[in-house]
């Protein structure tokens, strides 16, 4: 279920306040850096009842939404609009080639989520779509972007990747590619499987 619309309030040439019920539930002030304390806290409390009428209704709204799908439950569906056989046949541990713009058409994490769940270790492509490119990172799913690669491995090779190096090796072909490495970030991110797991371990190691 999407966010509501932000709700504008209160808007002059010099400055812009708005109120937004976020899906999960809170309760966000977009206010210009130049906005004071006191006058965040004044709009707040003159909106006090616009507040508490949508805030309701999104709680409402949230328990009527159908529960997220599993992991396990979305891997069923990978790739299933290309080839309505592919969760039943990859294995555990293989990789996905694709071409330009791999993973266009998805805002959410489901789609690395699926590839994830069903067993794929890796996809490589030409590019990725952006957002595609941002949920794998997040959900620690390593992903590389070499043309070359996409370009000459043909289904069925046998493919190692070095993701420290970015070497990507056809091994049925004998032919070697070069995608840009990880930057450290990153490959801390996936090494700890994901951004949310990173972060925690980072707050642990700061205590």
């Amino acid at each position: 279920m999407a966010a509501m619309e932000p709700y504008e309030l209160i808007r002059s040439r010099r400055k812009t306040l708005a109120l937004e019920i976020t899906r999960d539930c809170r309760v966000v002030v977009r206010a210009p850096l130049r906005a004071s304390r006191s006058q965040i806290d004044i709009f707040v409390r003159a909106h006090a009842d616009w507040i508490a009428k949508h805030l309701e209704a999104q709680r409402r709204r949230a328990q009527l939404a159908p529960p997220a799908p599993s992991p396990e439950e979305l891997a069923k569906h990978c790739m299933e609009d290309i080839d309505p056989t592919f969760a039943s046949r990859v294995k555990p541990g293989e990789i996905i080639v694709g071409g330009a713009n791999f993973g266009c058409g998805s805002s959410r994490e489901h789609a690395p989520i699926a590839i994830q769940a069903a067993g794929v270790s890796c996809v490589i492509a030409a590019s990725f779509a952006r957002i595609f490119y941002r949920n794998a990172i997040n959900i620690g799913f390593p992903i590389l972007e070499c043309p070359e690669a996409a370009a000459a491995i043909a289904e069925g090779d046998v493919v190692s990747v070095d993701f420290s190096s970015g070497t990507i090796t056809d091994e049925t072909t004998g032919a070697r590619f070069q995608a840009t490495a990880f930057p450290e970030f990153i490959a801390r991110i996936i090494e700890k499987g994901g951004l949310l797991p990173y972060l925690k371990a980072r707050q642990e190691a700061q205590k």
